[in-house]
Order: structure tokens, then C-alpha cells, then sequence
């Protein structure tokens, strides 16, 4: 058989993934926004046609990311999470801590965050300035 005769593989992916990757599509195309409410397990797995077993995996596995909160009780539910850095803070520390990352990566991740953080910092700085000194602006200083 020649090589462009030849065949991919395919790969398949769990169910909870899929569901996942839907609850992260809509949040990414702002379908969903931090502290709206999931419908429950029951209704979920009804609307996607699959198990609550896989519903429950798949928010366990965006609660553990960061992306939902999970409360229990009547008044409980999957709600998506307000967005923090206390996850990339955990699996940074996780990733140094057993080995995946030297501490040269570490240090280069750190500056090149650094330097983002910066850029934006003065973008917005930027910005403020030149809202403030447009005319009428009530933060413009000069008088007319």
C-alpha cells in the first residue's frame, strides 16, 4: 500500500470529555457566563443522551479546572465559576513539585507572564489617559 493510500488513526475520545468540551465551548462563546446555573444531572444527561454517571464525571472534571462550582443542597446546582488564578497557580506548583517542569521552564513561564502582565498594565494605563484627556472628559483637567 502506498503512503497516501495509508490511514489516520482514530482517536476516540470518553464520554464525560465530550460532555466537557461542550459546557467549555459554550463558556468560550459566551453561551454561558461565570454564575449561571447548569440545568441539573438529571436533565442534562437527558438532553445530551447519555448516562449521569458521565454527566457527574464531566462536572467533577470542570470543578476540579476551575471552571464550575458545585453546591449541594435545594438550592445547589453546577453553577460556572468566577475565573481566578488560583487553578494555574495549583497546577503550576504540581507540575514543578513532581518534576514535569525544570526549575529553567518554571522561571521562563514566570518572565513570560510577567512581561504580558506588563503590556497590558501600560495598554490600559494608556487607555485611562487618553480617556481622561479627551475633551468634556469629567477626569479632564484644563478648563475651557
Amino acid at each position: 500500500m502506498s503512503e497516501d493510500q495509508s490511514f489516520t488513526r482514530v482517536h476516540t475520545t470518553r464520554v464525560f470529555e465530550e460532555i466537557a468540551l461542550q459546557i467549555r465551548v459554550r463558556l468560550a462563546t459566551g453561551r454561558l457566563r461565570p454564575g449561571d446555573r447548569l440545568p441539573s444531572e438529571r436533565d442534562l444527561a437527558q438532553q445530551l443522551g447519555v448516562g449521569r454517571n458521565s454527566v457527574r464525571e464531566a462536572l467533577r472534571a470542570l470543578e476540579v479546572s476551575g471552571i464550575l462550582q458545585l453546591h449541594k443542597g435545594g438550592a445547589g446546582g453546577a453553577f460556572i465559576a468566577q475565573p481566578t488564578g488560583d487553578v494555574v497557580i495549583s497546577a503550576m506548583r504540581d507540575m514543578y513539585q513532581l518534576g514535569a517542569i525544570t526549575p529553567e521552564q518554571f522561571t521562563e513561564a514566570r518572565i513570560g507572564l510577567t512581561e504580558q502582565v506588563v503590556r497590558l498594565a501600560c495598554e490600559e494605563r494608556a487607555s485611562a489617559t487618553t480617556m481622561s484627556a479627551a475633551p468634556g472628559s469629567p477626569w479632564n483637567s484644563t478648563r475651557s
